[in-house]
């Protein structure tokens, strides 16, 4: 077939360009057995024609120079460490439409507008003589910055940028570009929505240009990464072809799974994840799921959740069949640990050997059989077993009835978990009566983790019932002795903000005063630290979650904290000088706002008379705070 005009054009440029990075890459010399020179480095505009042709992004002309600071400062005394916070530079893009918001370019990474604190962004004159050496850039960022900057037509600040490029560089810069061209587009296979054909079309053609182009042996990487490009291709490939199945229908689900994106490894949790949707009510069609999962445990469609693997550079993307696995897994009660998140799959002859023999026991049989898992006699202390989540949910959809005999049989184990199946039977359609009873019950228990869980539903369910039992449980907790374990577990925080009475805290502060140094310490982490995440957390759904930010919670956590200022019994550590007062001074100071992140400074590094002086702001301004009146 006679090529066209285009063709001949496009096969004509990249012969040039292949002459062109062999002779940039070799000195000028093309034979490959000729002693390679020092590393050249081709002018600037040359390295943004190949930037732009490799597809990476390419900045709009009104994109503005940005200073982003990393990590953020304190607000009302400086930083008690040394040095100015770290700061990069990055270009801010203008959107597209009306209604978005604007992104930042950072190297080749467009970053969305909420990821960065937009006090903590300032604007720089391109013009400006900046001082490069007050930014946290590497080799490659400079690198790319310059190039863009080249692109912007602000040349000044491209070669100032290329130089200090060129001074940190590895490998030839034309071979660093074609190295890593690909990785923007792989990045954009975990954005919701994002064009799969698109991003399969360029990974083909930079796949094609690398063989055109064959970089010169650096490392094993660069073998390996081409394999993971192909890989890559050949699940895009399968992943964009067009569905068969109804909607709705198990086929139809497992096609949904290609959607599936979430932040958590492992599927093993009570949470409704962000387009996980599909993942759960294909668990709620029990057994009737099986046949189509075990036709699809070799499926190597793409979903959109990745995570960073444990072995190399390159990430894990998870596939179809991973879910599938995870999921029979689940359903047959086995119990080899199998973690999509580390790529894991389950034995498939296994699988379909159990099934034949599991189908003839009957689903509503199995089920209940495997409800509850086995205690295990020699565990370590606090080590509990949890239950399979999707048998849980099978069992609350299709048979709620067993939930009350199920439940009850958990609250007699002591290492085995009710997290899920407190959960739910909150969730089931048993009449709330029946289920506030069955959770009273867990409330009730001597087990403080079974009724942390129990208490933790009530929320959801009853505030006034929720509020009787967690007076009762910190009363119980307050009357027992060292001895008899208060240390080993108490609920979280979340609990008592979610009443948000002076009374309970009140408790709390006894409980506190009564435990070990570690876990006192412990407890003030989460009333200054994490109280947030674990609100998030512990409740599952966000818009249950508490508001643990209002006045009156804020003022509680402030008096909590104040009660260990002057508390002077050291850490547990032979090797540390710090006291518990130093941690209620660092967990103040970030309630307060002096510092905005746990690991900014921490008060008990520093000198005595800088604790002292800290301790002492921090006692004067939670003073003043607690004694303004309330609303």
């Amino acid at each position: 077939m006679p090529l066209k005009a285009g063709q001949v054009m496009d096969l004509l440029s990249l012969f040039l360009l292949k002459i062109a990075l062999e002779v940039a890459t070799n000195g000028g010399c093309v034979p490959a057995d000729v002693p390679e020179a020092p590393m050249p480095h081709p002018p600037i505009d040359r390295v943004a024609q190949l930037y732009c042709r490799l597809g990476y992004p390419v900045p709009p002309r009104n994109a503005e120079l940005m200073s982003i600071r990393v990590m953020k400062e304190t607000r009302f005394f400086p930083p008690i460490t040394q040095g100015s916070e770290p700061h990069v530079l990055g270009l801010r893009l203008p959107a597209v439409l009306p209604y978005e918001k604007p992104t930042y370019l950072l190297g080749t990474k467009i970053y969305k507008f909420h990821e960065f604190d937009p006090e903590h962004v300032t604007p720089v004159s391109p013009d400006a003589d900046i001082s490069l050496q007050e930014y946290l850039l590497g080799p490659y960022d400079y690198l790319y910055l310059a190039i863009q900057c080249e692109l912007l037509t602000w040349d000044t600040l491209a070669r100032k940028l290329y130089a200090n490029a060129r001074e940190g560089e590895r490998r030839p810069i034309l071979e660093e570009m074609i190295f890593y061209a690909s990785k923007p587009w792989h990045d954009r296979l975990s954005e919701p929505r994002s064009d799969r054909k698109e991003i399969l079309r360029h990974l083909k053609r930079l796949h094609a240009e690398d063989v055109i182009f064959p970089l010169r042996k650096y490392d094993d990487l660069q073998g390996y990464r081409r394999r993971y490009d192909e890989e890559i291709i050949r699940q895009l490939e399968a992943t964009v072809v067009p569905r068969k199945s109804t909607p709705g229908s198990v086929e139809g689900l497992i096609d949904d799974l290609t959607e599936y994106r979430s932040k958590e490894m492992y599927i093993n949790k009570c949470t409704i994840d962000q387009d996980a949707t599909a993942y759960w009510k294909l668990v709620e069609h029990g057994f009737d799921a099986v046949p189509a999962l075990l036709e699809h445990i070799d499926d190597e469609r793409l979903s959109r959740t990745s995570f960073a693997s444990f072995y190399g550079m390159f990430p894990i993307r998870l596939q179809v069949k991973h879910f599938a696995s995870r999921l029979l897994n689940d359903l047959f009660s086995n119990d080899t640990n199998i973690w999509p998140g580390e790529g894991s799959l389950a034995n498939v002859a296994e699988l379909k050997k159990q099934w034949a023999t599991i189908r003839t026991v009957g689903e509503e049989k199995w089920l209940l059989s495997h409800a509850v898992p086995p205690e295990y006699p020699k565990v370590r202390s606090g080590f509990r077993t949890e239950p399979y989540i999707a048998i849980a949910r099978v069992i609350r959809v299709k048979y709620p009835s067993k939930l009350p005999d199920i439940y009850r049989t958990l609250l007699q184990r002591k290492s085995v978990s009710s997290e899920c199946y407190a959960a739910e039977i909150t969730a089931s359609n048993l009449p709330v009566a029946q289920k506030i009873a069955l959770l009273e019950e867990g409330a009730s228990c001597r087990n403080d983790y079974h009724a942390f869980h129990a208490l933790l539903a009530l929320a959801r369910l009853d505030k006034k019932v929720f509020e009787k039992h967690l007076a009762l449980k910190l009363n119980v907790l307050l009357a027992r002795g060292e001895a008899e374990g208060v240390s080993d577990f108490l609920f979280p925080v979340v609990l008592i903000v979610a009443a948000q009475e002076r009374s309970h805290w009140d408790n709390l502060i006894a409980v506190a005063k009564k435990m070990s140094v570690d876990r006192r310490i412990w407890l003030m982490r989460e009333v200054g630290v994490s109280l947030s995440e674990s609100a998030a957390r512990q409740f599952m759904r966000p818009e249950l979650a508490p508001d643990y930010d209002n006045d009156l919670t804020r003022l509680n956590r402030l008096r909590f904290l104040m009660q260990f200022i002057d508390d002077r019994s050291p850490e547990v550590n032979k090797d540390s000088t710090c006291e518990v007062r130093d941690f209620a001074t660092q967990y103040l100071a970030i309630l307060l706002g002096f510092l905005d992140t746990e690991m900014e400074v921490f008060v008990g590094d520093c000198g005595f008379w800088t604790r002292l002086a800290v301790r002492s702001v921090v006692y004067k301004v939670a003073g003043q705070e607690l004694a303004r009146p309330t609303k």
